[in-house]
């Protein structure tokens, strides 16, 4: 009897082929780079540490992403927060916990062409940070709704990735992530930016835009509506606000690119604005559109100035709450923001020695990041009967020192200048009380306290008739107190005298008619400063109109110069533009503080700071926007520190 092996041996050459094949397939898996990265990723997707967004982001990322895909080209299925597959467009959600296998870290995005998938870190598409950056507390909070732009900046960013899907084989990113050596070059990464706002146009002009994201736009913030705009005049205006307001977001942010970041193969954030807006005056346009973009223009150019003075960045790991200058250091004090059930708050102190932050040019793009020297904790919730403020622990800590760190303590200075920054209402040894004045003793003045209504029953005997009478702030010049003063007649005639405090009891007013200003524009008495044996004086020319503009007036013993006259941003915006809703553009809360080295910064808020400088005559705009918010921290020898509260980036500004 015999048998035909023949089959037999077949099946088993099959399965060993088989067997050979699959190994072959988990050999080539285990050591494909981009396979093991897949595995990883869809890994964290189905555990929920990538991939997962609030219900309400997600929805807005099914119609934002789809709707652009769409125009810009894409056939392929679109996946959104779902496991990786190369035969499908992805769109992830990232944290920058796992930018090593992402390689999209915080502020970034980033498109992977060999998996086929966007990264775009959750910040970008979430601005979290909003909320608490320049604002009193966390009772601020914000919904997407208050914050449409974000929508308007992050249309841009994803139409740039997707504008490397159409045109590129190579990886790219939004910013530098510093990954592979086939990255997208200048050239690419602009023609990118070129194609978003191709996508862009298209999408709007198709008109198929999803009804939810229509309320979102960046127009209102330029003084723009779509009821005076075309299709395309409204895309264009949407780009370029959406881009002027995320350079504005960049300013403070934690992200590490600031609007002036650049590197060899992509530009800074200004630059791309700048590059949109040279992109759509190719765009027919009508005088909405024209004016609109006027304002982003100059705006944008006020924003670059930081750029053209010696800086450098300063970063921390948490929300900003103190700055001050003592022995020889910077000290800062970090808090965390509570949240509804939060009880218990880490709190650090840091500090850096001053002479490290000397902006050299040679340490430009050196990063300074705060090591902490002192750990601690307040409480707050309703468990503590809201007792402790957050950040409590580092105003004690701040208000009487610590030795063991080498923190003295906090000092009132009763030289004649400001405190450390102007958010403060201590300045040089005289306290506001809101409705009083209080001093303490120096030289031959007693130490006392007046009421601003005292103040103003002495004035109506010395200015009589029906005038309105303001007063500035009570300050120091030599050894007198001193209040500058203005009178309105009722032809709208302003007029600047001083006002000189006796210490005697009952207090006497006495005038120096030495000092005095007459004007038809309306001066900021509240400004008005003496530094320099001078009385400086701010005037504000014109009301809101093309040419509104501020003139900053030097008073001496005698006689009066103009020292210069700058235009507010709000006067350069056209008559066409709705400026009455562009509540950030209208110049409040004049201020003019002496700094180190014989300068001083000047300007109101919601729209420039300037250098004052004699020396070089002129006014010179020294950072922008100055945001409700901002402060100014004097570091010696010209050096000057920009910072907001609850921010996690600083500027070090060198004015020599």
């Amino acid at each position: 009897m015999s048998f035909d092996l023949r089959p037999i041996l077949n099946i088993r050459n099959l399965m060993l082929s088989g067997i050979v094949m699959s190994l072959m397939v988990w050999l080539g898996l285990s050591s494909n780079p981009s396979a093991q990265r897949e595995r990883r990723l869809n890994e964290l997707i189905a555990a929920g540490e990538i991939g997962h967004t609030n219900p309400n982001l997600q929805k807005r990322l099914e119609m934002q992403f789809t709707w652009l895909a769409r125009h810009a080209g894409v056939k392929s299925r679109i996946a959104i927060n779902e496991p990786i597959h190369a035969q499908q467009l992805n769109l992830l959600v990232t944290t920058p916990k796992y930018s090593d296998v992402t390689h999209c870290g915080t502020g970034n995005a980033i498109f992977d062409p060999s998996l086929n998938t966007i990264f775009v870190d959750e910040s970008l598409l979430w601005p979290t940070e909003v909320n608490v950056i320049g604002t009193p507390s966390v009772n601020t909070m914000f919904s997407i709704d208050d914050y449409g732009y974000v929508v308007s900046y992050t249309n841009f960013i994803l139409a740039h990735e997707l504008g490397h899907l159409q045109k590129h084989d190579r990886s790219s990113a939004f910013f530098y992530y510093g990954w592979g050596d086939r990255t997208a070059n200048l050239a690419q990464e602009q023609e990118a930016d070129q194609s978003a706002i191709k996508t862009i146009f298209g999408a709007r002009e198709a008109g198929d835009e999803p009804l939810n994201l229509k309320k979102f736009d960046a127009l209102t913030p330029i003084g723009l509506g779509r009821a005076q705009l075309t299709t395309r005049e409204s895309a264009a205006a949407d780009i370029l606000g959406g881009m002027l307001l995320m350079a504005d977001d960049l300013l403070f942010s934690s992200s590490p690119f600031s609007p002036y970041y650049s590197d060899r193969s992509h530009p800074s954030m200004l630059r791309r604005a700048d590059d949109a807006i040279r992109v759509i005056e190719l765009v027919p346009s009508g005088p909405a559109l024209n004016a609109g973009e006027g304002l982003v223009q100059a705006e944008l150019k006020r924003v670059t100035e930081l750029g053209n003075w010696n800086h450098r960045e300063l970063f921390f790991p948490g929300p900003l709450l103190r700055v001050d200058v003592r022995s020889g250091f910077l000290w800062l004090g970090r808090t965390d923001i509570p949240s509804a059930n939060t009880v218990d708050l880490e709190e650090q102190i840091y500090k850096v020695p001053l002479p490290k932050l000397a902006p050299a040019e040679t340490r430009n793009r050196e990063t300074i990041i705060p090591a902490p020297v002192k750990t601690g904790h307040s409480k707050v919730g309703e468990a503590h009967n809201y007792a402790e403020a957050y950040g409590a622990w580092v105003d004690e800590e701040f208000e009487h020192g610590d030795r063991t760190i080498g923190l003295p303590p906090d000092e009132v200075s009763r030289d004649p200048q400001p405190e450390k920054d102007w958010g403060r209402s201590r300045w040089g040894g005289l306290e506001s009380l809101g409705i009083a004045w209080r001093w303490p003793a120096r030289d031959n003045v007693p130490p006392g306290k007046v009421t601003e209504r005292y103040l103003l029953s002495l004035l109506r005997r010395l200015i009589p008739g029906r005038r309105t009478v303001n007063l500035g702030q009570v300050q120091w010049q030599g050894a007198a107190l001193v209040i500058p003063v203005v009178i309105a007649d009722l032809k709208s005639r302003t007029e600047l005298r001083l006002f000189q405090l006796t210490g005697s009891e009952p207090f006497r007013l006495v005038e120096r008619n030495e000092f005095r200003l007459t004007s038809l524009g309306k001066i900021d008495v509240a400004a008005a400063k003496i530094w320099n044996g001078s009385l400086w004086v701010p005037v504000r020319i014109g009301g809101g109109d093309s040419n509104y503009r501020v003139e900053l007036w030097k008073v001496v013993p005698g006689g009066t110069k103009l020292f210069d006259t700058v235009p507010f941003l709000v006067g350069q915006a056209r008559t066409d533009l709705e400026t009455e809703g562009l509540g950030r553009l209208v110049p409040e809360n004049p201020k003019l503080l002496p700094i180190s080295d014989g300068r001083a910064v000047f300007g109101y808020d919601h729209d420039s700071l300037y250098l004052v400088d004699e020396r070089a005559d002129h006014l010179k705009v020294l950072f922008h926007p100055a945001a409700a918010g901002l402060r100014l921290t004097d570091l010696g020898s010209g050096l000057i520190m920009f910072w907001k509260l609850h921010a996690r980036k600083a500027y070090l500004v060198s004015t020599n």
